[in-house]
């Protein structure tokens, strides 16, 4: 799916989220400008750290989530982004 990303949309510059197990084989491609290690399981409120995060990153084009899960879906609403998708 990153590769399909990243042939159909050649001038994207992609901030990856993600643990750092899964965002280390993708870190050095070309198109990655900025990874961010998901720390949200040490937060208190893990919520509310998602939320101070996606308003801190500024605007995106496009965000993408390969994940089904509550905490990914919750940085996908709260983050600034013209298009949403879901994979």
């Amino acid at each position: 799916s990153f590769e399909n990303i990243t042939k159909t949309y050649t001038d994207a510059k992609i901030t990856l989220f993600g643990s750092f197990v899964s965002t280390e084989a993708l870190k050095k491609h070309p198109q990655i400008e900025r990874v961010i290690i998901d720390e949200s399981k040490k937060a208190r409120i893990r919520a509310l750290w998602i939320y101070n995060l996606a308003k801190s990153l500024g605007k995106f084009d496009m965000s993408f989530t390969f994940r089904q899960r509550f905490y990914p879906k919750l940085l996908q609403l709260f983050l600034n982004s013209k298009k949403k998708i879901y994979l």
